[in-house]
C-alpha cells in the first residue's frame, strides 16, 4: 500500500504529461541562443519607425554554441521626405533611452541598437529628432492574436524535424543553438527557425497562423 502510495502520483503526472504534451518542445527551448518573439512598426508624415526587442547571446556567432544572453533593441528609420543628416530616436522602457541613428547600405535605412533592461510588451510612442524638429510616431506590435508563440513554433519543429533533431544531438540534446525570429509581410505572420550546428543550419519558415512549415533549407555554415 506504501509503494503504490508512491507511485501514484508519479503515474497520475505522467498520465497528464501524455494528455496534455509536456515538452513537446524535446528540450528546444534550451537551445535557443537568440529570439525575436515582436515587431513594433509605425510611421508619420515624414517617418516609419520599426522597433525589434530581442534577447540574444553576445557576442551574436553562429557557431552551434549558446553564449551568455542580453536584451536589446534594435531600431529601423526610413525617412520618407528625403531628408538626409543626423537623426536621434527617443522612447522609454525601463527608463529613457536616445540614441543617434547611423545609415547602413546593407538595410537601405538608418538603424540604431542598444541593451535594455527590459524589453517591451504593449504600444510604446518613438520620438525622432532631426535639426530642430521632433516628430512623434506611435509603434505597435505586429503580433496577431491568431499568430502561434515561438514556444508552439518549436513544438512543432521537434514534432516534424525528429530524425534531422536526433541525428544532431548529443546524450538525447539538440547539439547546436536555435534562432528564432518573427517576421511579418503584408499582415501576415512568419516565424524562422534555424537550428544551427557547427557545421550547417536548417533554416524553416512557419506559417503563424496555419502551424505548418512552408519552407525549409539546409545552408552550409562559412
Amino acid at each position: 500500500m506504501r509503494i503504490l502510495k508512491k507511485i501514484l502520483p508519479v503515474l497520475v503526472i505522467g498520465v497528464f504529461c501524455l494528455l496534455s504534451g509536456c515538452n513537446k518542445s524535446g528540450g528546444l527551448l534550451g537551445n535557443v541562443s537568440r529570439v525575436r518573439s515582436n515587431i513594433f512598426k509605425g510611421q508619420s508624415d515624414s517617418y516609419e519607425v520599426t522597433l525589434y526587442p530581442e534577447i540574444r547571446e553576445s557576442p551574436l556567432i553562429a557557431d552551434g554554441n549558446i553564449g551568455d544572453s542580453e536584451k536589446i533593441v534594435i531600431v529601423k528609420l526610413r525617412v520618407k521626405n528625403g531628408n538626409k543628416g543626423n537623426f536621434k530616436v527617443c522612447f522609454t522602457l525601463d527608463k529613457e533611452y536616445t540614441l543617434d541613428f547611423m545609415f547602413s547600405a546593407y538595410s537601405d535605412c538608418y538603424v540604431s541598437k542598444t541593451q535594455v533592461e527590459s524589453l517591451p510588451i504593449s504600444g510604446l510612442t518613438a520620438k525622432i529628432y532631426h535639426n530642430d524638429t521632433v516628430e512623434e510616431v506611435p509603434l505597435n506590435t505586429v503580433l496577431n492574436t491568431d499568430t502561434i508563440s515561438y514556444e508552439k513554433a518549436l513544438d512543432l519543429v521537434y514534432n516534424s524535424k525528429k530524425e534531422y533533431i536526433q541525428a544532431h544531438s548529443q546524450n538525447n540534446a539538440f547539439n547546436g543553438e536555435i534562432y528564432v525570429r518573427l517576421i511579418e509581410q503584408g499582415g501576415k505572420n512568419f516565424w524562422y527557425v534555424g537550428l544551427i550546428t557547427s557545421e550547417q543550419t536548417l533554416a524553416l519558415l512557419i506559417d503563424g497562423k496555419a502551424q505548418k512549415i512552408i519552407a525549409e533549407k539546409v545552408v552550409l555554415n562559412n
